[in-house]
């Protein structure tokens, strides 16, 4: 029976793009999400102090569409966090988004 990292290594380059543009998209949400909650914020909270609709963070949150990068950087400013570029571990060639406390 085959891995999910064996049918990743099967897929075309391309392929392979993708899916690690998903799973870093998905662990800035998740970060966010974790800042939210430690913050004791709910969804709500959060959508006041960024000016936006309490459904535009759950869309945010659910990471069932692509945010734009407006919206990624009004959501950390009011979790009072940076984002911040740092080199990846793939050969150092790639940057990936991070969010950092400030």
């Amino acid at each position: 029976m085959k891995t999910w990292d064996d049918m990743i290594n099967d897929m075309s380059p391309e392929s392979q793009r993708e899916i690690e543009i998903i799973r870093k998209r998905a662990e800035m949400v998740v970060a966010l999400i974790k800042i939210r909650e430690s913050n004791g914020w709910t969804q709500a909270e959060l959508a006041r102090i960024a000016g936006m609709k309490q459904s535009a963070i759950a869309r945010f949150e659910s990471d069932t569409t692509a945010p734009r990068i407006d919206t990624i950087i009004r959501v950390a400013m009011a979790l009072g966090v940076d984002l911040t570029l740092m080199p990846s571990n793939n050969a150092g060639h790639h940057q990936a988004a991070t969010a950092a406390m400030v």
